[in-house]
């Protein structure tokens, strides 16, 4: 999963030690939130580049290669792991299937992203996934991993490991 989880092994901090609970869901918010400005700094790049008149290529191909390359494998190790085990908890369960539809519509997006035929039209496309993802990671934050995290039967240390 990179950036925030990069000093230890999986499911281990800097000096080796396992991860508590609380230790995980702080790791993982903390990706989610490294994801969110690394695709708000290329979505800013390709929107700027078509505001400043300049071919927005190199800006989408780096976004288009970013969500394809982090993005979406992410969020399917979620759909394995944490999402899994999220949906078998009755309160969760509809949050779960709201979430992978998501993936499914940022996937659908990121197609139509990289197949956009103007710069107006990629600046959009990527304003939507932008909006999506940030709504997305703010319900994933606030709504499924807190009532996983008091969950005596959820160990999110080892989801974590299962995630990388």
């Amino acid at each position: 999963m990179g950036d925030a989880l990069e000093p230890g092994r999986p499911g281990q901090d800097e000096k080796g030690d396992p991860v508590t609970k609380t230790e995980a869901f702080e790791l993982m918010i903390a990706h989610h939130r490294a994801l969110q400005e690394h695709v708000g700094m290329r979505v800013a790049a390709l929107v700027n580049a078509v505001a400043a008149g300049s071919s927005p290529e190199a800006a989408t191909a780096e976004l288009v290669a970013y969500l394809a390359d982090e993005v979406l494998p992410h969020a399917l190790a979620e759909e394995h792991t944490i999402y899994r085990v999220a949906a078998t908890r009755a309160e969760l369960a509809a949050t779960v299937t709201d979430m992978i539809a998501e993936h499914r519509s940022l996937a659908s997006g990121i197609e139509q992203l990289a197949t956009a035929s103007t710069g107006p039209d990629a600046a959009r496309q990527a304003e939507a996934i932008a909006a999506l993802f940030a709504a997305h990671v703010a319900k994933e934050n606030d709504l499924l991993l807190p009532p996983l995290l008091v969950d005596d039967e959820v160990d999110l240390a080892q989801l974590l490991v299962h995630m990388l």
